[in-house]
């Protein structure tokens, strides 16, 4: 009966070592498998960080051929009116003068007009900057909350494979 006993708790004993041993092969492949997520998680975040960098607003500009051809349309119609005044009695001079004033206020429709464009550019890209911005520090706290929640998750699980091998 004795003999028995022994084998019994001898059977024991080498179930709990197994047990034990079991448990701390689980506690080793949940880090291997958090590892593994962490990789892939950081992967994912260089991309989206990557992403993020490029503000596609830099690549507008002001599209110079409407006003190139406003120009050269204001200074045909200016040699026009000059030539016409040539040819009437009335004089060149007069006629030449008032051409270069509608020709200057022209002009400065002109400029008004790129520089409203060069302004709403501007503007576009500082508020996709900021978008941008935005969105970085949105991954940055998500980064922080996933590591957080990825730490507690792990500390758990290792603690759980841990008392179950000592048990």
């Amino acid at each position: 009966m004795a003999a028995l006993t022994s084998i019994a708790a001898g059977i024991g004993i080498a179930s709990s070592l197994g047990g034990a041993a079991m448990s701390f092969t689980q506690a080793n492949k949940q880090q291997k498998l958090q590892q593994e997520a962490e990789a892939e998680a950081l992967k994912a975040m260089i991309q989206a960080r990557g992403r993020l960098d490029v503000n596609y607003m830099d690549a507008l500009s002001v599209q110079k051929e409407p006003y190139e051809l406003q120009r050269e349309a204001m200074l045909a119609q200016g040699t026009q009116a000059i030539d016409a005044a040539q040819e009437s009695e009335r004089g060149t001079a007069a006629a030449a003068g008032r051409v270069q004033m509608a020709q200057n206020e022209a002009q400065g429709g002109i400029r008004t007009e790129m520089g409203k464009e060069l302004t709403e550019i501007e503007r576009l890209k500082v508020a996709e900057e900021s978008r941008l911005r935005d969105l970085q520090t949105q991954l940055d706290l998500g980064e922080v909350e996933g590591a957080q929640m990825a730490a507690r998750n792990a500390q758990e699980m290792a603690a759980q494979a841990t008392t179950q091998g000592f048990e």
